[in-house]
C-alpha cells in the first residue's frame, strides 16, 4: 500500500470518483456535485480553496485506490483567527486501520513540513457548514442536502485525536405539535402583554404567532416577510448585515465573515433552490436584523443524478423543488442588539406555519454548534430531538499540548467559557 501525490487527470478522476466505489451499495451517503468537485480538482476553485494552499492523495493497493484525502492550509482564515492550523478534507477511505491511519499520517507529515502547530478536519470546502466534520452518531439515518455521511468504522481512525469542534443535528416532524408544557411556557413568554382571559383564547401555534405579532412585534417597529430574493441587490445587502453583525470576533467557529459576493451568491442560489415562504426576514424599522432559512432536502435526487447536474440534471434538481417534502434548515441569525426578545421563537414558529402550509414533514436542524448553547435550548425547547453529532477531530503537530489560544485563536476565551461552565 502507498500513498500517491495527485497529479494527472488520470488521478484527480481517481479521487473524485472513488466515494461512488466506497458508498455504491449505501443509500445514505449522497455525492457531492461532480461540477464543483471538478472545480476544485482540476482548478483549486471553492471558497476555503481559493485562498489555501493545498494538495490531494490516494491511498493505493497495487492499481486499487483505497483511500483519498486532501490536506491544505487556509492562510486568511489563520490570519483572521491568530491561529497556525492546517487542515484537511475529502477524507475516505475503507475500513481498514492501514489505509485510514497512513492516510492522516500522510496529512500530519506535509502540514509539519508546513511549520503548522495543529491539524483539524474534516473541514468544509466552502466556508460553511456543508460537509463539515466526520459523522459520528446517527449512522443509521440517511444525510440531508449539503451534509456528510460516513461509515461507523471512521471514527476508529480517529481515537487519539482531539474533538476540536462539534456541531449536532437535530430532527423534527413538524405535523407533531410543540410539546405542551413548552408550548404554554413559550406562550407565556410571548404573550406577557396580553390578560390572562387573553392569553386562555391561544390554543395553538399560528394563534400564538398573531398574538405575539400583534401585541408586541408590530407595536415595537418590527415586521416578518418573505426575503424578496428576486431584488438581488437589496436581499445581498440584508444578507450582508445580519451576517456581519450576528458573526462575533471570538466565535470558535472556524468561518471566515461572510462578503458581500458570498451574500449575493447566496441570494442566487436560494431563489433557485428554495420555495420563497422558506426565507424569512425580520426587519426593525426597515432594517434587516435577522434571517431564517430552509432547504429543501434534494439528496434523493442528486443521488439519482449521482452528483451531475449538467448537461440535465439540474432540469431534475429543479423542477423537483416544490414536490420535495422534507427540508433542511440551514440558517438562522439574529444580531446581538435584537436578541432575547423573541425573534428567534418567531421565526421558527412562523417557518413552522410555512412547512405545513408547503405540505412539508420531516425537518433537520443542521449543523448547530455543540457550544451555541442558546440554538440548542430553542431547538430542544420546541420538540427537536438531537439525533446526529458531526466532530471536526484535531490534533497537536508539536511535542506538547497546544494552548487555547494556540488551538482555537480568537475563540480561545469563548471556549474557556464554555469549559467552565460544563459539567
Amino acid at each position: 500500500m502507498r500513498i500517491v501525490e495527485v497529479k494527472t487527470n488520470r488521478e484527480r478522476a481517481a479521487f473524485r470518483d472513488f466515494p461512488y466505489k466506497l458508498y455504491k451499495k449505501n443509500d445514505q451517503w449522497c455525492p457531492y456535485f461532480v461540477h464543483e468537485m471538478n472545480h476544485i480538482l482540476y482548478h483549486g476553485r471553492s471558497i476555503v480553496y481559493d485562498r489555501s494552499q493545498a494538495t490531494f492523495f490516494l491511498a493505493m493497493r497495487d492499481k486499487e485506490v483505497v483511500g483519498r484525502i486532501s490536506v491544505g492550509i487556509d492562510e486568511e482564515l489563520n490570519a483572521h483567527k491568530r491561529q497556525q492550523h492546517a487542515f484537511f478534507s475529502f477524507f475516505d477511505a475503507i475500513d481498514d486501520q492501514e489505509v485510514g491511519h497512513a492516510l492522516l499520517s500522510k496529512a500530519v507529515e506535509w502540514a509539519k513540513e508546513k511549520g503548522m502547530l495543529y491539524l483539524k478536519g474534516s473541514v468544509s470546502p466552502t466556508n460553511g457548514d456543508d460537509f463539515r466534520g466526520i459523522l459520528t452518531e446517527g449512522f443509521q439515518h440517511s444525510s440531508y442536502f449539503l451534509m456528510p455521511f460516513n461509515f461507523e468504522y471512521y471514527k476508529t481512525f480517529f481515537r487519539e485525536w482531539d474533538r476540536y469542534l462539534e456541531y449536532y443535528a437535530f430532527f423534527q416532524d413538524i405535523n407533531q405539535p410543540i410539546p405542551p408544557s413548552r408550548f404554554n411556557l413559550m406562550k407565556r413568554i410571548l404573550t406577557e402583554n396580553l390578560s390572562d382571559k387573553e392569553a386562555a383564547l391561544i390554543t395553538d401555534e399560528r394563534q400564538l404567532t398573531r398574538a405575539f405579532l400583534d401585541g408586541f412585534f408590530y407595536k415595537e417597529g418590527y415586521t416578518i416577510e418573505e426575503v424578496n430574493l428576486n431584488d438581488l441587490s437589496k436581499s445581498a445587502c440584508d444578507l450582508y448585515e445580519v451576517f456581519s453583525k450576528s458573526i462575533p470576533d471570538d466565535w470558535e467557529e472556524d468561518l471566515m465573515p461572510f462578503d458581500y459576493a458570498q451574500c449575493e451568491q447566496l441570494v442566487k442560489d436560494f431563489k433557485l433552490t428554495l420555495p420563497p415562504p422558506l426565507c424569512l426576514g425580520v426587519y426593525y424599522k426597515g432594517k434587516a436584523v435577522g434571517i431564517s432559512a430552509v432547504l429543501p432536502n434534494y439528496n434523493p435526487i442528486v443521488r439519482k443524478m449521482k452528483g451531475r447536474l449538467f448537461p440535465f440534471g439540474w432540469i431534475s434538481l429543479l423542477s423537483s423543488k416544490n414536490r420535495i417534502k422534507e427540508g433542511r434548515a440551514v440558517i438562522l441569525f439574529v444580531v446581538p442588539e435584537h436578541q432575547n426578545r423573541g425573534i428567534s421563537a418567531l421565526l421558527v414558529l412562523k417557518l413552522r406555519e410555512n412547512l405545513k402550509r408547503l405540505g412539508y414533514g420531516k425537518i433537520e436542524f443542521s449543523s448547530i454548534s455543540a457550544y451555541n448553547t442558546q440554538m440548542i435550548r430553542l431547538a430542544e425547547f420546541i420538540g427537536c430531538k438531537r439525533y446526529k453529532t458531526y466532530t471536526v477531530f484535531g490534533k497537536s503537530l508539536i511535542d506538547r499540548p497546544l494552548t487555547l489560544e494556540e488551538t482555537y485563536g480568537t475563540g480561545a476565551e469563548t471556549m474557556r467559557r464554555f469549559f467552565k461552565q460544563r459539567p
